[in-house]
């Protein structure tokens, strides 16, 4: 009796540890943003032959359930916006130009996407200000800080910046606070929008009216400020799903559903600065082999980079480049490979550095008086497109890894596709940006070291003489 006593005994500790050790691994299991969320896997085919992009696209946000078009909030009680876009192919599906037309179409569609998102940011910017600004001076870093973290910033960053955006003297000590891109144009659009108010014999330090603010915000000088600042806070935006119309023999068209978010955007701009110091730490994600498609209709539906966060809390730039071969030969899949893998390579590059030409952009916004409407920046795709390339061909980028390589043929075309991912860790450039700081950071005088010279100095802020990123190219310095 003892022994079968004993044994039950033995049995209910069993099943208590199994009990806590599933309750353990639930609650450290990572609580996963939106945006870094896989696909479920019971979602309809990105790929058709015989339906409109259009259908598919409103397939796969019906299928989703936690997303819709336009903004709405994530279950977190973020912010998000999806826009939708589709572009031609303009080569017959099978065709030899087949492969190359599929990713510019993709291209085409990304830059409309982009497009309309300046739009919905130049609106929402003026929103934001207009709300602020009701507000008296001593509330309006505090709403801002809020607002900030309840978007995705760590509680520390928020704050910074927040008090940067509304104190010179702050922004003086903690330029680096102004680390993204639209950041540090909000801080330019309120030091231009006071000394206007102030012209006018408005003080920006009481609450101003909405009306006085609009008066002002809706000039075509700020109006177009405004549209610099919507087109910075764009970076980040990435495809959640493209999907494909391809009838055979026949030209067909991509689609894409994007998502934004203030998060997304501080990522990014991360990833041109190496300065994370904005970003919750430690947050764990997924394992990178977790972030990649779990079918070959997958990967062929998913092009150009993303943002994703490892199992470790660090953020890992994801670069997915296809390449189709002219034959089934050994020889051609090789071809193939390198010209995805050289893709890949690029896309990267051309990520950081068009959140290089983003800053470089609004550095010169700092003292200008007159500006570009926002939707401009993306009419012209090809000289968008050649602007990102030549400043990306200046970064010196590495710490580049192959996390896949996939062969697989398109279902309506029935040609090879060969698949390339790439992927750079935030330390690399972290390391890199540390490296370029101490490198830049001016020798003491005369083998004194003054107090000025390190960190217990103000300096104010400088403008940079070049471009800046995780390479040792220049220094961002706000």
């Amino acid at each position: 009796m003892k022994s079968v006593h004993l044994s039950r005994i033995l049995i209910i500790q069993m099943i208590t540890t199994l009990v806590y050790v599933v309750n353990v691994n639930a609650a450290d299991a990572p609580a996963l943003e939106l945006e870094q969320q896989p696909d479920p896997p019971d979602l309809p085919s990105s790929i058709s032959g015989t339906r409109r992009a259009r259908d598919l696209i409103q397939d796969y946000i019906s299928a989703r359930k936690d997303i819709q078009e336009g903004p709405f909030k994530t279950s977190d009680g973020r912010s998000a916006v999806i826009w939708t876009a589709v572009a031609p192919i303009d080569a017959p599906t099978g065709s030899q130009g087949f492969g190359l037309a599929r990713w510019t179409a993709f291209q085409k569609a990304i830059l409309d996407v982009k497009a309309e998102c300046a739009k919905f940011q130049a609106a929402q910017i003026k929103s934001e200000v207009q709300a602020i600004y009701a507000k008296p001076d001593a509330k309006r870093a505090e709403e801002d800080a809020e607002r900030l973290r309840r978007e995705g910033l760590s509680a520390e960053g928020a704050i910074k910046v927040a008090a940067a955006i509304h104190n010179d003297n702050v922004a003086r000590s903690e330029s680096a606070s102004l680390a993204t891109a639209s950041l540090y144009t909000q801080k330019i659009i309120t030091n231009k929008l006071e000394a206007d108010l102030r012209s006018k014999g408005i003080d920006p330090n009481q609450p101003v009216e909405q009306a006085k603010i609009g008066t002002v915000l809706n000039s075509a000088k700020f109006s177009q400020a405004v549209g610099v600042e919507a087109v910075a806070k764009c970076s980040g935006i990435q495809a959640l799903v493209t999907v494909e119309n391809t009838p055979p023999n026949r030209k067909g068209e991509i689609g894409v559903v994007a998502i934004w978010t203030e998060k997304l955007h501080a990522i990014a701009s991360s990833f041109g600065t190496g300065n994370w110091k904005l970003l919750p730490q430690g947050e764990p994600g997924l394992k990178l082999a977790d972030h990649l498609p779990k079918t070959n209709t997958g990967y062929l539906a998913t092009f150009g980079t993303q943002l994703v966060r490892d199992e470790s809390g660090q953020y890992v730039l994801l670069a997915f480049a296809q390449a189709s071969p002219d034959s089934d030969s050994s020889r051609e899949i090789d071809f193939a490979y390198r010209r995805a893998d050289t893709l890949a390579s690029g896309l990267i590059r051309q990520f950081i550095g068009e959140q290089v030409m983003l800053s470089e952009d609004l550095m010169a916004a700092d003292e200008a008086t007159e500006y570009r409407d926002a939707a401009e920046s993306y009419s012209n795709n090809s000289s968008y497109e050649s602007k990102i390339r030549a400043v990306a061909e200046r970064q010196k980028v590495s710490g580049m890894t192959t996390v896949a390589r996939r062969e697989t043929r398109h279902p309506a075309a029935n040609t090879p596709v060969v698949i390339v991912v790439k992927a750079l860790m935030g330390s690399s450039i972290e390391s890199a940006a540390r490296m370029t700081e101490v490198q830049n950071k001016p020798a003491p005088s005369g083998g004194s070291h003054s107090g000025n010279s390190g960190a217990g100095g103000t300096e104010a802020p400088r403008k940079a003489t070049g471009s800046f990123s995780a390479t040792g190219s220049g220094g961002k310095d706000f």
